[in-house]
């Protein structure tokens, strides 16, 4: 690392630590075991050192426009990288207009980044707005939008610290939350069941996290169905992806059978149990819906395991939800399908799946490699298909 970037992570260190008047430019040389000139043959101020710290975070933060959220899944999983970068350079929210006074060509440049930030914020809603997520009746509804997310980012941290809160990671992720809601007044219907389905997980997850006995899922072990299925070959190698993790046990299951693996779950509360429980594992947990999976995952993955994810949403989302699943499958790639058969009416969730639903996923160029049932008592079905397909 060279000294002068060795200087700028020393004084990012110690303004996040006190404030950048109590951290002067003595002090960081002495943290570093440096003289004051040697600092300042380098930098010739702790001005300098600050602006250049504010371009560091502006270039980490700033999306080209071509990669702005398409939609709200990938705004929450834009929301969470910004949270990361706010959260390293948290003294500049926390003394952003103090700076302001005391060095005008910082605030000149701020404002036309903001001014910028905010045009991209307007064209991400815009894209909320065509792909029917979320509906405004006039232009001043779109406005307050943009406006309510921007003040959101800019000053929720200030705001925290005027509370007297200790400012910690856990408290500025509450920005994400904030912009949610200032999003869901204006949500479509179909938004609106989408978002009941995932918040009826979370809250699930959250309820029981200390005790897993009343998830109904969550075996704590692997899948049986998955586990003779990964016996039954001698060698797994390649990109694997779980839908619906929950706590992890299939993910784990097919790490070491030799996948690389994203595990993803519409609970952050079910990640985080996943996460800690396999915390030396590889295993990518992420945040993301099947429905908004990101262009990169669209025919990506090798292996894909799908079990009791589709039958846990309303019936008037499974042929979306079945043509999701089929996208993220690779050419030759596998998808091993488990959900319980319906025998009877039951009044979700879950609703079980019938032989023509599970059928449909060979219309979307799936050819049926392996088809079987098998037994097992249950409260919402004794019999559940195991099916395992081919991308051709």
């Amino acid at each position: 690392m060279s000294r002068k970037l060795e200087i700028l992570q020393t004084a990012l260190k110690l303004f996040n630590e006190t404030n950048t008047q109590a951290a002067t430019t003595n002090h960081i040389a002495k943290a570093m075991g440096i003289s004051p000139g040697n600092l300042h043959y380098h930098y010739k101020n702790r001005e300098e050192i600050i602006f250049l710290l504010y371009k560091q975070k502006r270039e980490k933060m700033t999306l080209s426009v071509d990669k702005l959220p398409q939609n709200l899944a990938e705004l929450n999983e834009h929301q969470k990288l910004l949270i990361n970068i706010q959260w390293e350079y948290r003294f500049f929210f926390k003394e952003k207009l103090f700076l302001f006074s005391k060095d005008k060509e910082l605030e000149r440049v701020y404002i036309k980044d903001n001014l910028a930030h905010r045009s991209r914020i307007k064209i991400a809603v815009e894209n909320f707005i065509r792909n029917g997520e979320i509906k405004v009746i006039d232009n001043d509804s779109l406005e307050y939008i943009v406006d309510s997310i921007l003040m959101s980012w800019q000053f929720y941290t200030s705001y925290m610290h005027t509370l007297g809160r200790g400012l910690d990671i856990k408290g500025a992720q509450e920005v994400l939350e904030h912009t949610n809601n200032v999003i869901k007044p204006f949500l479509t219907p179909k938004a609106q069941a989408h978002n009941k389905a995932s918040e009826w997980f979370n809250d699930l997850y959250k309820k029981h996290k200390d005790n897993h006995d009343n998830i109904p899922w969550a075996r704590l072990a692997v899948n049986p169905l998955l586990e003779s299925y990964l016996s039954s070959k001698d060698a797994h190698k390649g990109k694997a992806l779980v839908i619906g993790c929950g706590l992890g046990d299939d993910a784990k299951a097919l790490e070491v059978a030799g996948y690389d693996v994203l595990a993803i779950d519409v609970s952050e509360v079910a990640l985080d149990l996943a996460k800690e429980r396999f915390n030396d594992s590889k295993i990518v947990f992420e945040k993301q819906d099947i429905f908004d999976m990101p262009p990169k995952y669209q025919g990506y993955f090798d292996f894909v395991f799908e079990a009791f994810t589709i039958q846990s949403l309303p019936r008037e989302f499974r042929e979306k939800m079945i043509r999701a699943v089929s996208k993220t499958v690779a050419p030759q790639g596998e998808l091993l399908l488990i959900a319980h058969k319906k025998e009877k009416e039951f009044d979700g969730p879950p609703w079980p799946l019938e032989k023509n639903e599970i059928d449909l996923f060979k219309t979307h160029g799936l050819k049926e490699l392996l088809f079987d049932i098998h037994e097992e008592e249950s409260k919402i079905s004794d019999r559940k298909f195991r099916v395992l397909y081919v991308n051709t």
